[in-house]
């Protein structure tokens, strides 16, 4: 099916193959196979994943290289194989280089895990696979992996076996990161209740001002008595009234009082 779909793409954009009466022999040239692990949030996988990303670093070996992609250790091997940390605008990636293979990890978008098996040569690995001869005759054998898109089946189940042997290292790690957590939350500073705290003991030091009883007593209409009139909600004080305003409002009010109406019988 793969094959056909590539032969129709060669043929639109090559028409001169109808002339030669020839096909296209498609091989493999670089093969990446990843397994993401998602996490719920960013806030439980950044603490676990700065564990992770320094312990591989620190305690991946050539031995543990080559046993994830499946080779045994050699000295020809041994001198092929590099181990790096890099940092990049989309996060952190460790790298465990093998020859043209490596495996590796990085975090995508805060919340996946990613580990990536990446070979630039497929002869690299081995596979039992039908051999044939020159002189004719066929047998079943461990032989590299051919380069043709018909070695994609074998090579998925050959790369998935790295990351899960990688894997299978990760999780014998010491993780910290629980208790990481558990100390940041407990020694964080506690903002929103101190503010709290401190706006409740500012309102209660303020002076609070009691309600004049004159102003309220007072209610003329006239211009000189036009004083401001206080209420319990007030803080702040009314200004201080002028002793002659205070005397025209006393004799308004008494000019008030005697021109009330008398009850006739």
């Amino acid at each position: 099916m793969l094959h056909r779909i590539l032969d129709r793409y060669a043929l639109e954009c090559c028409p001169v193959l109808d002339v030669f009466g020839q096909t296209y022999h498609w091989s493999l040239m670089q093969i990446e196979c990843s397994t993401d692990l998602v996490f719920r949030s960013e806030a439980t996988m950044k603490p676990l994943y700065q564990v992770l990303s320094r312990e591989a670093v620190l305690s991946v070996k050539a031995e543990q290289v080559m046993h994830f992609l499946g080779k045994k250790p050699t000295p020809q091997l041994a001198q092929e194989l590099d181990s790096r940390l890099s940092t990049r605008i989309e996060g952190t990636c460790i790298k465990h280089r093998l020859g043209r293979n490596s495996v590796n990890m990085y975090d995508k978008f805060g919340r996946v895990l990613r580990i990536e098996t990446t070979t630039n040569d497929v002869s690299f690995f081995k596979h039992h696979r039908k051999v044939e001869h020159r002189d004719g005759h066929a047998t079943r054998e461990l032989a590299a992996v051919k380069k043709s898109i018909y070695s994609l089946i074998d090579l998925r189940e050959i790369l998935t076996g790295c990351n899960r042997r990688y894997l299978e290292f990760l999780s014998a790690l010491d993780d910290f990161s629980a208790g990481h957590r558990s100390l940041d939350k407990l020694t964080a500073p506690r903002e929103r209740s101190m503010a709290i705290a401190s706006k409740a003991s500012t309102s209660s030091t303020r002076p609070r001002v009691r309600c004049c009883a004159p102003c309220n007593a007072l209610r003329s209409t006239s211009a000189a008595c036009a004083a401001p009139i206080c209420n319990r909600s007030c803080r702040i004080a009314p200004p201080p009234v002028s002793p002659a305003i205070s005397n025209a409002c006393a004799s308004s009010a008494s000019s008030r009082k005697s021109l009330a109406p008398i009850a006739t019988t």
